[in-house]
């Protein structure tokens, strides 16, 4: 009589295991979940961050761009001087933008640096890569932020053409 009794109870000397093994697969499906969840956090921290270095180097970069407009802006001759194929940085002192030939980090991170190239125009006036005569009052700029990521060199850069305003 006692058998039927546990029966009816729903009491079962044999479904007590299973009880366990369905707690211990219930365990592991939500921790398999929260691993899951903390990676993909950790992935999202890693593309913010990456996002954040890429909007400081576009900055950097922009500025660079500005500087030597307003060098131009100033006078030809703080461009137009500088000479080609040469790298400068770019040196803030005393409220002024200067060039300098020492490499600057900024942030302890970010190397900027502007290089300027001579111009060729053709008998058209056309701007050609090679041949033409030298056009003394127009100078081709690159800008240039770099820094190192993980492994990994990055580079953004920037080319523009100035000409003696005057």
């Amino acid at each position: 009589m006692r058998k039927n009794t546990e029966l009816i109870n729903g009491a079962c000397p044999a479904k007590g295991g299973v009880g366990m093994l369905e707690a211990l697969i219930s365990v592991a499906i939500i921790a398999g979940i929260i691993l899951g969840l903390v990676n993909i956090f950790r992935n999202l921290i890693s593309i913010s961050n990456d996002n954040i270095e890429m909007l400081q180097a576009e900055s950097l970069l922009n500025e660079g761009v500005e500087v030597v407009r307003i060098w131009r802006d100033a006078g030809w001759d703080n461009v137009g001087n500088l000479t080609p194929g040469v790298d400068y940085f770019f040196n803030f002192t005393g409220g002024t933008w200067a060039t300098s030939t020492v490499s600057q980090l900024f942030d302890d991170k970010f190397n900027r640096r502007v290089v300027a190239t001579e111009v060729y125009r053709d008998a058209t006036d056309d701007i050609v890569s090679s041949g033409g005569s030298l056009d003394v009052g127009t100078r081709l700029f690159t800008v240039s932020v770099a820094w190192f990521d993980d492994a990994a060199t990055i580079t953004k850069s920037a080319s523009f053409y100035l000409t003696d305003l005057l």
